[in-house]
């Protein structure tokens, strides 16, 4: 599946069941998920994906009890448990473009009409589906102090507009948590290499033509030790308070066509800087994302589509899981 060009492998929990493999990869999911990710998401060996979605239909109880054990707690009346695990093996507490395909996912297996709930690491997710070309996310309140980030250049109190020194470059960061890390920049040098790309992208193969010094740095950031955990980096170019375009480097993925947590964190971090308004158009290579910090609740939501591309079939190997720490490759077909 792939929203705005954001591409997910999604895998049913409930097929999982129906052989020993698939349960057995249940049981130790947490062991087995980064390797099988690494091995599917790769785009010559692989299927090619930008990150691994396990789906958890908790009418199951045998989903549910993965669900609860993954997560603890209630399951909070929630209708569907997910894992997302990036490309390169690590985990993501949240992904808004992968929440809305799971959505649309659900949907066409019609599990939900117009309303979902989802239990994540966050907590629950509800998503709301109006067609294709809205599904709309509640990705939560960000989280601004710096050990939430985190980020440990401050002691105490938010990164906002702060002085940022890397190198020879010297920025101006502003840094939030909508369940994963981000860290924008909306002014400075390096923003002149956005000048001449424009969004969204005709064909991803444009991300490989991305300037080299916007690589450089948000590879620099996102290795830089005051990330204890990387980070998310966005360059983002403001046209005016209800509209932006940006390049996002997603930490475990690289350039992405698009994030729909960055994108939330964008909206939130061009409102502290007085930037943007709270509900705006964030353009990312793929596309356009609806973006809103309510500031009745302070939940963040963001809106897209979402598509269905091909579904298949690979083989899971029982050798596989015997030694999760080790990439087998997997036949498929």
């Amino acid at each position: 599946m792939q929203a705005l060009g954001n591409d997910f492998i999604v895998i049913d929990g409930e097929w999982l069941l129906e052989s020993s493999a698939g349960k057995k990869l249940l049981k130790h999911s947490s062991h087995v998920l980064p390797a099988l990710a690494h091995n599917l998401c790769s785009r010559r060996l692989g299927i090619g994906a930008d990150g691994l979605v396990l789906a958890l239909n908790l009418k199951r109880k045998e989903l549910a009890l993965v669900a609860h054990e993954l997560y603890g707690g209630s399951l909070a009346d929630c209708d569907f448990s997910w894992t997302f695990t990036n490309c390169d093996g690590s985990t993501s507490q949240t992904c808004g473009n992968a929440l809305r395909c799971l959505a649309l996912w659900a949907h066409r297996k019609g599990l939900f009409k117009d309303r979902l709930k989802v239990l994540t690491a966050n907590g629950p997710v509800e998503i709301s589906f109006l067609s294709e070309e809205m599904i709309t996310a509640d990705l939560g309140t960000p989280k601004l102090a710096c050990e939430q980030i985190p980020y440990t250049g401050f002691k105490q109190g938010q990164i906002v507009n702060s002085p940022f020194t890397i190198g020879k470059d010297n920025l101006s960061i502003t840094c939030v948590n909508m369940g994963n890390p981000h860290c924008l920049i909306f002014s400075g040098e390096i923003l002149k290499n956005l000048n001449d790309i424009d969004l969204p992208f005709v064909s991803e193969d444009q991300l490989d033509a991305l300037p080299d010094a916007l690589a450089f740095l948000a590879s620099e950031i996102q290795n830089d030790p005051r990330f204890p955990e990387s980070v998310n980096v966005s360059f983002v170019l403001v046209h005016d308070r209800n509209s932006a375009d940006a390049v996002v480097f997603e930490r475990g993925c690289g350039p992405t066509m698009a994030c729909g947590s960055a994108a939330a964190a964008i909206l939130v971090a061009g409102v502290l800087e007085g930037r943007l308004e709270r509900q705006a158009r964030i353009t990312l290579p793929g596309g356009t994302l609806s973006v809103e910090w309510s500031l009745r609740d302070d939940r963040v939501l963001i809106g897209g589509p979402a598509r269905f591309v091909f579904e298949g079939q690979f083989v899971l190997e029982l050798s596989f899981l015997d030694i999760p720490s080790r990439a087998t490759p997997l036949r498929a077909s």
